[in-house]
């Protein structure tokens, strides 16, 4: 009875393990949230992409750019870059 009991009681346990990864394999909404949190940092939904930070004031000539040895970044279409800077598209 005991091990009847240990078998039932790991399988609960593993199960409740498994419930956030069968919540998060949900299949996909039409409208993405403009923000999400990811391994506890805010990021911003910017033309499909989602870029670490909170960006209060985003309109069509706000572009998101990798730069190196900052990392990715949501800047104004305007805005001077550094060599190297890469523009990514969603």
């Amino acid at each position: 009875m005991k091990s009847l009991k240990a078998k039932l009681f790991l399988l609960v346990a593993c199960s409740s393990l498994m419930a956030p990864s069968a919540i998060y394999a949900a299949t996909e909404t039409g409208n993405p949230p403009p923000y999400t949190v990811i391994d506890g940092i805010t990021n911003t939904l910017i033309h499909g992409l989602y870029v670490p930070g909170t960006y209060t004031h985003v309109s069509d000539d706000t572009r998101v750019v990798f730069i190196p040895g900052i990392g990715v970044v949501a800047v104004d279409k305007g805005t001077a870059l550094p060599a190297g800077s890469i523009l990514l598209k969603s």
